[in-house]
């Protein structure tokens, strides 16, 4: 759960520290941290008061737990951390202190693969694909920049699809449905701009359900 924490730390906070050795600012040189155990916590370089280079940080049981790369005190290019089994956690890209979006992978203590972001082929959308742990799809999502944008879907876990619909600037629009377990419609609905204009509901192993609900603008 550590290594979990510090992925969702860094996909949405940007945390900037000042690091001190015996109450003093480290200015320029070697950096090392301890645990109570005497086992190593993290190392790296200072120079001009600020992280410079490479920055690697361990586990309480001695393995690797993440080594990034800082250029004046700011996080830059590639950035990796471990689970405390020594499995890769995540993969990420920063620039300036900012972590690049499309470029991120991350995966599960047993390997598995969690989530990934990949650009399409514009290199200005990106897909962003949600995993469960049977590595069965959970959804995927286009996105914009921080908005989703295009077609999204999720799925159950046993592989059913379990909702389609399409996003603009993160506003569901047109047609979304919504599926039941055994893949027969559930739910439709009509969307303009994130409002919901049309409902009709289906009930499960019946081809159409009586209710059905419009809504006014």
């Amino acid at each position: 759960m550590k290594s979990i924490s510090k992925i969702i730390a860094l996909l949405f906070m940007n945390i900037s520290f000042t690091l001190f050795a015996q109450d003093q600012p480290i200015q320029d040189g070697e950096w090392k941290n301890y645990y109570d155990n005497g086992q190593l916590k993290e190392i790296g370089f200072y120079k001009n008061g600020e992280k410079e280079g490479e920055w690697k940080s361990y586990h309480d049981n001695g393995s690797l737990e993440e080594v990034s790369t800082y250029k004046k005190g700011r996080q830059e290019g590639k950035s990796e951390g471990y689970y405390d089994n020594g499995r890769l956690a995540y993969i990420m890209f920063f620039d300036n202190g900012y972590r690049r979006i499309g470029e991120l992978t991350q995966y599960y203590k047993n390997g598995q693969l969690m989530q990934e972001e990949v650009f399409n082929n514009d290199k200005k959308t990106y897909q962003l694909k949600r995993f469960y742990p049977n590595g069965q799809p959970d959804y995927i999502a286009n996105k914009e920049g921080i908005h989703f944008h295009g077609d999204y879907k999720s799925y159950y876990e046993n592989g059913q699809l379990k909702i389609e619909g399409a996003y603009n600037k993160s506003m569901q629009i047109g047609v979304w449905k919504t599926y039941y377990e055994n893949g027969q419609l559930m739910k439709k609905e009509t969307f303009s701009q994130g409002n919901l204009i049309d409902v009709k509901e289906y009930s499960e192993n019946q081809k159409f359900d009586s209710q059905e609900m419009k809504t006014e603008k």
